[in-house]
């Protein structure tokens, strides 16, 4: 008990705040919370704007609704509400001078692409053009790459159309063109008649012993007179 009664009396107590400082506090936790409770009025009141200005657009003929321009705060309780009622919606324009909400019938909202594609600080009129310019230049740019695409094709096509072979090539291709090639008997047909007779006179001429030798492999012998 002794120990713990000495360690409490060494913690020092805290310091006390100046009144001047304490009520200085207590203004500020007062200003704060009117502040607070100002932003939750008006962000009710921007609300039930936003659904007047909602009801009004779904029951007209339009196929967009323009909102007036806003802050962001603005804005964000317009996109809350336009979600709550599934109509689409995107903001355009510069930031604190002219951006506004745009609201679109369903069918009628800009796509995927077309939103990647657009300058969304522009007004949406200026957007529109300034889109339409863009995919003109995609247009024409794929156009071209097409067109370099298919040049390398056409260009080897006729490069093989025209080709032609050398001086030497076509000299050596007519000579093995006109190298008698020897006639062969069996599946592929019969010797021509002027062949075979030929070949028969010249085996008529020779003895048959020098025709057996030579079917040898051997050198024919001569007889001696």
């Amino acid at each position: 008990m002794s120990f713990l009664s000495g360690l409490l009396k060494s913690v020092q107590a805290p310091p006390e705040k100046n009144p001047m400082t304490l009520a200085r506090d207590k203004a500020q936790k007062e200003a704060l919370r009117k502040k607070q409770k100002q932003e939750e009025k008006k962000r009710e009141n921007d609300e039930v704007k936003a659904w007047d200005m909602v009801k009004e657009f779904k029951g007209s003929d339009e196929n967009l609704f323009k909102f007036p321009v806003m802050t962001s705060d603005e804005r964000a309780v317009v996109h809350e509400v336009c979600s709550q009622n599934s109509i689409p919606s995107h903001a355009f324009g510069v930031e604190e001078e002219d951006r506004r909400v745009i609201a679109f019938k369903s069918g009628f909202e800009p796509s995927e692409e077309d939103l990647l594609l657009m300058d969304r600080s522009l007004n949406y009129e200026d957007c529109l053009a300034d889109l339409k310019a863009r995919k003109a230049t995609i247009e024409a740019k794929r156009k071209a790459n097409e067109l370099a695409s298919e040049k390398p094709t056409n260009a080897s096509r006729s490069t093989v159309q025209k080709f032609q072979p050398s001086a030497k090539a076509q000299r050596l291709l007519g000579a093995l063109d006109a190298t008698p090639k020897a006639p062969e008997q069996g599946e592929y047909g019969e010797v021509p008649r002027h062949l075979s007779h030929h070949a028969k006179r010249n085996t008529e001429k020779r003895p048959s012993s020098e025709l057996s030798e030579k079917g040898k492999g051997s050198e024919p012998k001569r007889q001696k007179k």
